[in-house]
């Protein structure tokens, strides 16, 4: 009887245990892919705060620099997306709004060409 109620519960603890492994595994890319958003949502705002500092700095240098500096640095933020991502035009607002359309349960298969790899990259 005893031997029972154990082989008993080394059984259900083996399907608990094959339950857990699986949500384990299925939430692990979750995981890692907060880890590298918080990551690098800390690296950039960190990278604005020491922009920020330096703007600081060189407006208390020459208050009149401003006024050289904004437009370089538009120009080379605009160069930046030109050179980096080529692909990168307008604001997306449009797409949002089509997407936001598109919600509706009868729809619902047009959201696909909203967000896939295709749109990614």
């Amino acid at each position: 009887m005893f031997w029972n109620y154990v082989k008993e519960l080394y059984l259900r603890t083996l399907s608990t245990n094959k339950s857990l492994r699986k949500q384990t595994f299925q939430i692990i890319p979750y995981l890692i892919g907060a880890l590298i958003t918080g990551a690098v949502a800390f690296l950039y705002s960190r990278i604005f705060s020491i922009a920020e500092h330096w703007s600081i700095q060189l407006f208390e240098y020459s208050p009149l620099s401003v006024f050289l500096v904004t437009p370089l640095s538009f120009v080379l933020s605009w160069w930046i997306a030109q050179h980096f991502a080529p692909y990168t035009k307008g604001s997306g607002i449009p797409q949002v709004m089509a997407a936001l359309e598109l919600e509706k349960p009868e729809e619902k298969s047009m959201i696909r060409y909203f967000l896939g790899f295709k749109v990614i990259w």
